[in-house]
This record gives structure tokens, sequence and C-alpha cells, in this order.
């Protein structure tokens, strides 16, 4: 869908980006997030937004969405963008 929108000559963008991993594996989060802003940018996406940087501020640790686990705390899902 993202391609038939860019093919249109439509600027497309993602907003509220994020990668549940219920099994709260950091290095299949990573692989998760990375795949799915490849295939983003592939269909020809403009912008990416993502809803919460850490996992401490967003209510949903358990689902492990964010690239961070605290504001100073980088998770290896922030090294694949």
């Amino acid at each position: 869908s993202l391609e038939r929108f860019v093919a249109l000559g439509i600027e497309t963008h993602v907003s509220e980006f994020e990668v549940y991993d219920t099994a709260n594996n950091n290095t299949k989060q990573a692989d998760y997030y990375y795949r799915g802003v490849k295939a983003a940018r592939e269909a020809g996406v403009t912008l990416i937004t993502l809803w919460q940087m850490t996992d401490s501020q967003n209510g949903q640790d358990a689902n492990n969405t964010s690239i961070y686990e605290s504001p100073d705390t980088p998770k290896p899902s922030y090294e694949t963008f």
C-alpha cells in the first residue's frame, strides 16, 4: 500500500511506528525495527515517527516497544537506525 501512495506522487509518512516483542527479546526487537524501517524506506516513505522513546515512560514495558530502556540507556534497536 505504501508503494502505491508513493507511486501516485503522495509524500508518504509512517506515524507512531513501534515494534511489539512480548518475549522481551532486545535482539529480535532490533531486527524487527530494522526490517520495518528498511521496508518503509524501500517503499519510498519519507518520514518515520516513533511512538514513545523509552520503555520506562510508555506504560507498555511488558511489550518492549521502545528503542530506549530509559532516557540515557539505548537498546540494540537504537543502533538499527
